[in-house]
This record gives C-alpha cells, structure tokens and sequence, in this order.
C-alpha cells in the first residue's frame, strides 16, 4: 500500500487523474488487504483475544455469563432458560480446553461457529437477565426463553458431529468447487 501511495504521488497531481488508472491501484491495495468479512474478522479478533491470554479471556466471559444467570434462579419461569444457557456456556468451555490435542487448527476451522456462540450465549444471558429484573413484563420472559429454546452452541454441536475435521473440511470443498466444475 505504501509503494502505491508514494507512486501516485510521484506523478504529481497527474498520479489523481481516474484516466490515469493510478488511483485503482491504490484502491486495490487499500481494499485487498481486507479479504474477509465482516463476520470472519471478529471471529478472528476472538482467536487473536484466547492466544494472547491463553484462554483466560473465555473464563472471565463466562464468569460473567454465571453471575447474569445467578440473578434468575430463583425464577420458575425461566429455570430452562437458566439450564439452556448454562449448558451452552459449559459446551463452550469444553470445547475451548478439551480438545487440547487439535486446538489451534480446529479452533481456526471453527472460528466464525466459536464466535456465533459465544454471542449467542451471552445473549441469552443478557436476556435471562434482564426478564428476572424487577418490574419486568410477561414479554421480557417470553423473549428469554424463546431465544434460549434455540441452539446456542453450534460449535459444540458440530464438533460432536466431526464438522472440523479435515476429511469434513475437504468434502465441504468438495461440495463447493466441484459441483461448480460440473456446472460450467
């Protein structure tokens, strides 16, 4: 990106002309770094956060996650809620430090299904959280439990699927690449 920068303004104010072409190229160099989206970045971001502290990260998160379920345990309403979310978080942990053996390669394989439950569970104990507040309504409950009756720990249960392993990855592939050969 710099060598771009410095050749466009070696041209001068000839280096901004669109007819030029220049300015695509440093466009280009600007954008391509950039090769992922959105999603993929932050999933990223999480692995970058457990490496640099070597997975204490996700034990203060789920510190968390248990002190916002510990406000609603007493409430009948939303003790399956309450076990759902728990559960997830516990998956989480699981698949964070059990899997010691394989964990850089299978943690960067599952990196976009990691952060997805993560948020996911922190959602539902947000949530959780808030429906056992006082003055809370019947929607505020309804909310927390329909968002925990869903599957909040995907990686867990692709894991337990054998969704990352490298037979899996390169069928998946497979799937993608090979069934486009045939159709051109």
């Amino acid at each position: 990106m710099v060598v771009a920068s410095e050749g466009l303004e070696s041209f001068g104010g000839q280096g901004y002309i669109e007819d030029t072409g220049i300015p695509v190229l440093l466009r280009d160099a600007q954008v391509l770094p950039i090769w992922e989206g959105t999603t993929n970045v932050l999933s990223l971001d999480v692995l970058r956060a457990l490496n640099k502290t070597q997975g204490q990260v996700v034990q203060v998160f789920m510190a968390d996650v248990k002190r916002r379920l510990a406000t609603a345990k007493e409430e009948v309403e939303l003790q399956q809620a309450c076990r759902a979310v728990a559960t997830a978080a516990d998956d989480i942990l699981h698949f964070t430090f059990g899997t010691t053996n394989e964990a850089q390669s299978l943690l960067e394989t599952a990196a976009r299904d990691y952060s997805f439950s993560l948020a996911k569970t922190y959602i539902g104990a947000l949530l959780v959280e808030h429906a056992a507040r006082c003055g809370s309504q019947d929607i505020d409950v309804y909310a927390a439990q329909r968002w925990c009756s869903k599957r909040l720990c995907l990686v867990a249960e692709r894991h337990a699927c054998g969704y990352y392993t490298s037979e899996s990855q390169m069928l998946e592939k497979d799937v993608l690449f090979k069934s486009s050969e045939k159709n051109s």
